[in-house]
């Protein structure tokens, strides 16, 4: 029971109840219990279990000493057990001992005695009879300890010994990857670079040269495939036989090369797995104009056909090991905790054998689908770059510029075609591995219920799952709990639910045989116009077929971004034109989808089945959302829009979409940057109910206690206005709770307040322009519609406001008359420097502050960003050529200023109404200039240059103003009178931004 309620947060208090409760001659039961039930299995609890020791002074010496002698009495019987190499859970065990055993002894500066453990022999031993899959991980970890000693942290003789003979293992040919994933990790903890350890080939010389096939420490294939089958059938790679050889890897894997002699499956571990690869047949137009230019001229389809699959290859063999293992591990530890807990009252074997088998396949199916996604993709990427660069320099010249790029596209266009295939073998054997394992993780309370049945025929219970004071089952609520009888109906319908549709093999060419997609005009060379078609009846769901057509978008994306070189970025989905192969894939929706019509019309609801099957897809087309960047946003763009097509068929698809996003990852900022890019198409696609995301984001600030999420929810809701994409009448709870924070009336911390305060009252200023057209008629006009004084019509009119403002003035009227003249003059100027502009010079300018804009919604108050953003500025002179900065000023300001006029809307008094963002956001990159963008010096220097900066901002902004003023005049009546409202919002902002303190 104590160890049971053991937390950090009362570890000393519970030492202090174990002086009084045990006697010193229980230590060795209690050292048992430890080792077997809790060490060897809570690896995340072992500091704790430390500081418990810790805690008990002289008193736990004895304690220390018998868990230690427990540890090694265990390990011996782990190493020893016949099933080490086959049993994942008992490595596992093994595992966390020897973490566990480093931090007692090397963490602690206290030596592992030979007399108790030889590190090294068991090490060579382990390389003789077949057992590197289990020691291997278990002395990495114990030596992981040594980065925290002083005695033996490198370069240690012990430690280094035994490292040298790490080395050795490592560099035997054949080794596995996980095995080799171990070693470079432990040299990663240690600090020390693997090639800068000594060698003890001399020992390893010394031992038994292992048997390598049939060895579960090295992947050698037993047996080569002479010949393919004349006609390969689609079912070859669902084999036993097809997936043990994904496990296994050929010797000369480095050496070959895509001009390697022998037929392709030859040169693959995988059988037949050229049969099943894609080579896009736009690739082969590619080379050919790349072959008439006179480059790459050994570089054609049948090399690139060569070349693909033995790329796959290595790349399935080179992650799927450590891929499979991790996944199947969660998995299993997972579905034995739940089952046993759901399962405890359940007389029969096979129904509980069942329920795990079918939630175990697809825990780790996915699992591992999600881990090996981008891992294969660079694998490929890796391995086609490699192989196609030694054909294409097979006379040692290097690539030029040009070359390299077209090897770049086949590349990129060839990983992404063939990345489902690798993801499904992967996903497959993971899921296989995972239903052996739960069926040994189960094996005891399966044998338990049946010899139970057979012994007594009366019904099974088994209690230990109430015992020891456990918080589930007895925290469930009363309808959750196992009850006498075994599992109901309803709730076994769970288990049954993870039951998923089979991926289906895609045949030779990477399109399912049943797929109808029409290519469009930008689909492959030579494609006929029938095949544009859609077919008159669509009798059921082809889901393979959305999934080729994914696949195919995904390559579109890839290849059109890998024609825009750095561009990329900035290429967006409403650039594209309809006749587009993008825009077509997208269209093909309406042919592929049952219950539209060609033209997008719903002609029926979905079946129960067609919903599931629709929405599983859905579900891993918004995952992958979650695999990308920000850097292609076309490829996010293109998948929202294709859920956005599959809404209309499936509007439970909107529905669930909220749910989704819930579980979306958040823990890094790189994360919430791609989460809130994320809500942000979906909010625009009308796939998220924006009252649901309010509530949502409303609830993650948790009245302001949160400051992740307050910040999110403040850069959220600020894109989303200025964009367009929602109002402020959307997020009546977010903007209230903001409000709630400004004014101290929320549970945020002072901290909180402080940091978001000024980000908030700006925020909420900007939307007031915003919630002003939706305000009452009999609202009170705004401050910039009261500031808008209409200008006299007549000449009368404009006599009397002369004379009005002589008699109210303390200036003499020669002054007047100098002032009043003084516009035009400088509006003369300002025109004479105009003329000399060069003719890009407003687009550049345009294009100049269209990036900032973006800079700042993306990483708003991001200091180091703003810096590149200046550096980026002076590469076009601003601040350092005076002509250059003033020519910026001056266009900026124009252009500001139209960008405001032209987002006037009238609101419901009947004035127009302006928007300010963009005003304010220009604001902040003049204060940022005035602040920041000098040639350094002394902070008198410095100063000096700011003001210089500071006159410089003023003085172009007063002088295009007074252009505006005379243009406006000069325009007569038709253009109506000159509106100040933008100017006195720019000069208002500066004088308020520029006075603040730094």
């Amino acid at each position: 029971f104590l160890i049971n309620n053991l937390a950090p947060s009362n570890v000393e208090s519970k030492s202090q109840e174990l002086k009084e409760l045990l006697e010193p001659k229980y230590f060795n039961w209690l050292a048992h219990f430890l080792v077997v039930k809790r060490i060897s299995t809570q690896a995340n609890y072992h500091s704790m279990y430390l500081s418990f020791l810790d805690q008990l002074g002289e008193y736990g010496k004895g304690l220390l000493k018998a868990i230690l002698e427990s540890a090694y009495r265990n390990i011996g019987k782990l190493l020893r057990s016949p099933k080490i190499t086959t049993s994942s859970s008992e490595r596992s065990y093994l595992k966390n001992l020897g973490i566990w055993l480093g931090q007692i002894t090397l963490a602690r500066n206290r030596p592992i005695l030979q007399i108790m453990l030889d590190c090294k022999e068991l090490l060579l031993q382990g390389y003789e009879t077949g057992k590197l899959i289990a020691v291997a991980p278990f002395l990495a970890k114990t030596l992981e300890g040594a980065k925290n000693s002083f005695v033996f942290r490198p370069p240690n003789p012990w430690l280094m010994g035994l490292l040298g003979v790490f080395r050795s293992v490592y560099n035997v040919e054949g080794l596995k990857m996980n095995i080799k994933f171990e070693v470079e990790v432990l040299c990663k903890n240690l600090g020390i670079r693997l090639e800068d350890i000594p060698l003890k080939d001399r020992e390893l010389a010394k031992r038994v040269a292992p048997v390598k096939e049939r060895n579960p420490d090295f992947n050698i294939k037993a047996s080569v495939v002479k010949a393919a089958p004349a006609a390969p059938s689609p079912t070859v790679l669902a084999t036993p036989d097809a997936k043990a050889s994904l496990s296994v890897s050929t010797q000369s894997d480095g050496a070959r090369t895509p001009t390697s002699t022998g037929s392709d499956e030859e040169a693959t571990v995988i059988p037949n797995l050229a049969a099943y690869v894609t080579v896009n047949q736009s690739l082969t137009q590619l080379l050919q104009q790349s072959a008439q230019a006179g480059a790459l001229a050994s570089l054609n389809n049948a090399a690139l056909k060569r070349a693909v699959p033995i790329a796959v290859d290595r790349a399935i063999r080179e992650i799927i090991q450590p891929v499979v293992e991790r996944s199947v591990t969660i998995a299993c530890i997972t579905t034995k905790e739940i089952v046993s807990k759901d399962f405890a009252m359940e007389s029969d074997e096979n129904k509980m054998r069942k329920a795990g088998q079918l939630m175990v396949a697809n825990l780790a199916g996915s699992l591992a689908l999600v881990t090996c996604r981008e891992p294969l993709r660079s694998s490929v990427s890796t391995h086609l770059r490699q192989l196609l660069t030694a054909n294409a320099t097979s006379s040692g010249e290097k690539l030029t510029e040009q070359e390299q790029n077209v090897v770049e596209q086949c590349v990129q266009i060839c990983a992404t075609d063939n990345l489902e295939l690798g993801c499904m073998l992967i996903e497959k054997a993971a899921t296989e591995k995972a239903v052996r394992d739960v069926d040994e993780a189960l094996a005891q309370q399966l044998s338990a219920r049946r010899k139970h049945r057979e012994q007594t025929g009366q019904p099974f219970y088994d209690m230990s799952i109430f015992g020891n004071n456990q918080r589930y089952p007895a925290g469930l609520p009363e309808q959750l709990r196992p009850k006498p009888g075994g599992l109901r109906a309803e709730h076994f319908q769970l288990y049954d639910s993870f039951h998923r549709m089979p991926r289906q093999t895609p045949a030779p060419g990477g399109i399912a045989p049943n797929a109808a997609i029409a290519p469009g005009r930008g689909g492959p060379a030579g494609a006929p116009e029938a095949d544009a078609q859609p077919p008159a009846p669509k009798p059921q769901l082809g889901i393979d077929a959305l999934s080729a057509l994914a696949a195919k978008l995904d390559s579109a994306v890839s290849s059109l971004l890998a024609s825009a070189g750095p561009r990329a970025p900035e290429v967006k989905l409403q650039m594209l034109p309809a006749e587009h192969q993008i825009r077509q894939l997208l269209a093909a929706v309406n042919q592929i989808l049952p219950n539209l019509s060609p033209s997008g019309e719903v002609t029926r609801m979905l079946t129960q089945s067609e919903q599931d099957a629709v929405l599983g897809f859905s579900q891993s087309i918004f995952k992958r959302l979650y695999e990308l960047n920000l850097g292609e946003p076309l490829r996010l763009e293109a998948l929202v829009t294709l859920l956005e097509k599959i809404n209309v068929a499936c509007p439970k698809l909107g529905k669930d979409m909220g749910t989704w996003a819930t579980y979306a990852p958040t823990n890094t900022e790189a994360q919430r940057r791609l989460h809130r890019t994320v809500l942000l198409l979906l909010v625009r696609s009308r796939l998220l109910a924006v009252n649901e995301l309010d509530q949502f984001l409303a609830a993650r600030a948790d009245n302001g206690r949160n400051p992740v999420w307050v910040e999110f929810a403040l850069l959220f809701i600020r894109t989303a206005f200025l964009e367009r994409i929602a109002s402020p009448s959307d997020f009546n709870k977010v903007i209230d709770l903001l409000t709630r924070i400004v004014d101290g009336r929320s549970q945020a911390g002072p901290s909180v307040v402080q940091a978001y305060r000024k980000p908030i009252l700006r925020m909420l200023e900007e939307m007031r322009g915003l919630a002003q057209a939706a305000a009452p008629q009999n609202s009170a006009p705004s401050i910039g519609q009261t500031m808008q004084a209409p200008a006299p019509q007549t000449a009368s009119d404009q006599r009397r406001a002369g004379a009005a403002i002589q008699e109210s003035s303390s200036l003499s009227p020669l002054s007047l008359s100098t002032f009043s003249t003084a516009s035009g003059k400088v509006a003369e100027a300002t025109e004479g420097f105009s003329h000399k502009d060069p003719p890009n010079a407003k687009q550049q300018v345009t294009q100049l502050l269209e990036n900032w804009i973006r800079v700042n919604n993306e990483a708003a108050g991001n200091d180091k960003i703003n810096a590149q953003f200046l550096q980026y500025l002076q590469q076009y002179g601003v601040g350092k050529v005076e002509e250059h900065t003033e020519r910026f000023v001056r266009l900026s300001s124009q252009i500001v200023v139209d960008a405001v006029l032209k987002s006037a809307a009238t609101g419901n008094n009947g004035r127009a109404v302006l928007n300010y963002a963009v005003a304010d956001v220009y604001c902040k990159l003049l204060v940022l200039m005035f602040k920041h963008l000098s040639a350094g010096g002394s902070p008198e220097q410095v100063n000096i240059q700011r003001l210089a900066m500071l006159n410089k901002i003023l003085g172009c902004t007063v002088r295009t103003m007074m252009w505006d003023v005379e243009k406006t005049k000069a325009a007569g009546p038709r253009s109506g009178p000159w509106d100040q409202r933008p100017w006195y919002r720019i000069l208002m902002n500066l004088v308020i931004d520029v006075n603040k303190p730094d």
